[in-house]
């Protein structure tokens, strides 16, 4: 397959993309049913208190991002000969974080709305399909531009890492916080979900930036400072996804006031899960912060990296608990 037709395939399944976010739009604006051919509820999907990231309506931004794709690419099979690589490499950044962005919101759609828009997943697809489509396309020609910018990568890896740090931070202190007159109210659980949204952007620029430099040394063995770094931010992704996907829609519902045994068995395992999620998210986050800082001064193998990573979530996850323990008797 030559360029040209990867252009047009690219092209095609962004105008699909584009077409979907204005149709969404339009629905959403003129207050019409969404109808699902899947069966399922779309209007509760377009319409949940997940359709907008950092206050800006997912369509909105699906159509901004589709109409950047289809404006690049259209201007390379247009113009063939005045192709310039580092709109190629912006281009390939622009379509990874769409893929990146779809994956979390097939993820909201699976454990935190649990209703699937097929709209939405045409729509996810089609990002998908552009990212893989750009990436076969690209092979790897980028890696000059990256080294070229090498101390710029390193500096948005750092931000990423600080955002994803002060996201975290925040999120736990706010939680604690919030939890003095023992419960969490609907405007205390939305600006729970906007930290929550940093430590996402975070993460993804931290995963962007991170292929980057590892790319750049593909020929060299992984370190083991390396391998811990990629297990404890494995760790942060699954950890996030199940304290903001699946537990902080039961956040609103916690109750703190009353004793144990005069609530459900539900609210007191999702008290308890959120204090050890709490607690895990804090001590990966700065795991993360320390190997990425002091990996040239640390000479530790990668079993003794593990068995401290593990030991301080223990004492994370313990003073979590215990805090917990002293909310409810402080009541």
């Amino acid at each position: 397959m030559n360029n040209i037709l990867y252009y047009i395939v690219i092209i095609i399944a962004g105008l699909i993309g584009l077409s979907l976010s204005i149709y969404i739009g339009k629905k959403k604006r003129n207050g019409s049913q969404l109808v699902c051919p899947l069966g399922a509820d779309c209007d509760a999907v377009i319409h949940s208190e997940y359709a907008k990231f950092f206050g800006i309506p997912l369509e909105v931004m699906g159509t901004l991002y589709y109409l950047v794709i289809v404006l690049g690419y259209l201007f390379f099979l247009i113009f063939p000969q005045i192709i310039d690589i580092n709109l190629s490499f912006f281009l390939l950044t622009f379509s990874a974080i769409g893929f990146l962005f779809s994956i979390y919101l097939v993820f909201i759609q699976l454990f935190a709305i649990k209703q699937w828009c097929t709209w939405c997943l045409i729509s996810a697809i089609c990002s998908i399909f552009i990212f893989t489509i750009s990436l076969l396309m690209s092979k790897m020609s980028f890696l000059p531009i990256i080294e070229s910018y090498y101390g710029t990568v390193v500096t948005i890896y750092a931000l990423g890492l600080i955002i994803g740090i002060a996201g975290a931070s925040f999120t736990d202190l706010l939680f604690f916080k919030f939890l003095a007159d023992f419960k969490l109210t609907m405007k205390e659980n939305k600006i729970l979900r906007f930290f929550s949204q940093i430590i996402w952007l975070g993460l993804a620029i931290i995963i962007i930036s991170g292929i980057d430099l590892y790319l750049l040394n593909i020929s060299t063995p992984l370190s083991d400072i390396f391998i811990a770094r990629m297990i404890i931010m494995s760790i942060i992704i699954v950890n996030g996804g199940f304290l903001n996907l699946y537990l902080a829609p039961k956040l609103v519902s916690l109750s703190f006031v009353m004793d144990d045994k005069k609530i459900s068995k539900d609210i007191v395992n999702t008290r308890k899960n959120a204090f050890t999620m709490a607690g895990i998210s804090f001590v990966s986050w700065y795991s993360i912060f320390i190997l990425s800082t002091f990996r040239g001064k640390i000479l530790l193998s990668l079993s003794d990296l593990l068995a401290i990573y593990i030991f301080i979530i223990f004492l994370g996850v313990l003073i979590t608990q215990i805090a917990g323990i002293l909310i409810i008797k402080k009541k």
